[in-house]
């Protein structure tokens, strides 16, 4: 008996409504009227996911935001023991991502389709939307690296400005068509509370900042702002990809493609990193080797004093090596799981999450058996801020906010074939 298959529409999961071709014989004779006929099948479009492929998205969705905040925590802590061990090489760290995602990402993917995980139709993408992300990504690197290294703006501050996203992201999912959630009342509670938040938090951090410290913070501080227009940008464009316009894309392969254009469009912005660094054009590719030598093998050796720009540095290349080696695996761990959380969640959801990654990090930075000397205060309005921000994120998370479903002419009933 020859089956007909008919797809569910993008974004309600896997459900597939089969009918026979006798079968559709037998129901055109029970019912002859054609509008009854094109409802019937309509309705096999809009048929909602089964309730096992629930519990399996809902599994998975758990499963790759429980990776990753952890990573993220981890990464977070090594990463900004890092620059602080070597704040001269931001562009290094730029260098370094997409390099070491291109070390992992095609090896997965070429071991998962030989075994038969990854199927060719899920390796299928437009080159372009790859290079666009790619960009957006290497853009939010060079200003994030800039504005993160050293210990000028301290690790919760940083923590609490690049929560900035969490708006930025809410406001274009609801512009963007494709998703367009319908929010409630929660999630505009959670947004309004995080932002208060933030301000509490950073207000309290700036108060004790004075003269040229306020200074220099500030230029740094507006650098890890810019840094989120390009991420955030990234990741509403990537969630319209993965649930919309290339659902059956695997994550794991969309990461590959894009480091390899991320590592690319790094070229030319070397020299956007040294403008805004402050080093001279010739000494742009002399950085750059310095600094992935630096992280990589830990050499040079010892404790270095060095020149950035207009500024003084101490590096100490053996414990920069060192704590960057220890984030690669948490790094890889939370980068593996971005792509899922915004495929089976959302771009907003998956900052949120990030989020209650704060309040933990910010204690740790203020541990001084961790950070040592570079340990940061933590007074109270630091800790009100902190605090607002996570129940601000267990408020959004309450209800889920569901993609409005689309407009429908006054009469049409017809289906398309």
């Amino acid at each position: 008996m020859d089956v007909v298959g008919l797809p569910g529409p993008a974004g309600e999961g896997d459900g597939v409504a089969l009918l026979s071709k006798s079968g559709v014989a037998h129901a055109a004779k029970r019912t002859p009227h054609p509008t009854s006929v094109a409802v019937s099948v309509d309705k096999a479009f809009t048929a909602p996911p089964s309730a096992a492929t629930r519990t399996r998205n809902r599994a998975i969705k758990l499963t790759a935001f429980a990776v990753y905040f952890v990573g993220t925590l981890a990464s977070t802590v090594l990463g900004k023991k890092t620059t602080i061990a070597a704040p001269a090489y931001p562009y290094a760290l730029t260098v370094l991502s997409p390099l070491a995602g291109l070390c992992v990402y095609p090896a997965v993917v070429v071991s998962m389709s030989y075994l038969g995980f990854i199927r060719k139709e899920q390796r299928q993408v437009p080159m372009w939307k790859c290079a666009v992300v790619g960009l957006l990504f290497c853009l939010h690197n060079v200003l994030e690296n800039l504005g993160n290294r050293g210990n000028v703006v301290p690790g919760p501050i940083v923590l609490i400005i690049l929560k900035s996203i969490v708006p930025i992201t809410f406001v274009a999912s609801y512009v963007v068509p494709q998703l367009r959630p319908r929010y409630r009342w929660s999630h505009y509670a959670g947004v309004a509370i995080l932002l208060a938040g933030i301000a509490v938090a950073l207000g309290g951090e700036l108060s004790s900042l004075h003269g040229f410290r306020f200074s220099e913070s500030l230029g740094y501080m507006v650098l890890l702002l810019s840094s989120v227009l390009p991420l955030a940008a990234a990741f509403v464009f990537i969630e319209v990809q993965l649930k919309h316009d290339h659902a059956e894309l695997h994550p794991t392969v969309l990461w590959a493609y894009v480091c390899v254009f991320e590592a690319l469009v790094s070229i030319p912005l070397a020299f956007v990193n040294a403008a805004l660094q402050g080093i001279s054009m010739s000494h742009v590719w002399s950085n750059a080797t310095e600094g992935i030598a630096c992280y990589v093998a830990g050499s040079p050796g010892g404790v270095q004093h060095l020149t950035s720009g207009d500024d003084a540095v101490t590096v100490a290349c053996g414990e920069a090596q060192l704590w960057y080696l220890c984030g690669l695996l948490p790094g890889f761990a939370f980068n593996f799981a971005m792509p899922v959380c915004t495929k089976y969640g959302s771009a907003t959801l998956l900052w949120f999450v990030r989020a209650l990654a704060l309040p933990v990090a910010s204690v740790l930075f203020s541990l001084r058996f961790l950070m040592g000397s570079n340990t940061s205060h933590m007074g109270a309005w630091e800790w009100g801020g902190l605090v607002m921000v996570f129940f601000a994120t267990m408020l959004y998370n309450h209800f889920p906010a569901h993609r409005k479903p689309p407009s429908a002419a006054p009469g049409d009933t017809s289906s398309s074939q």
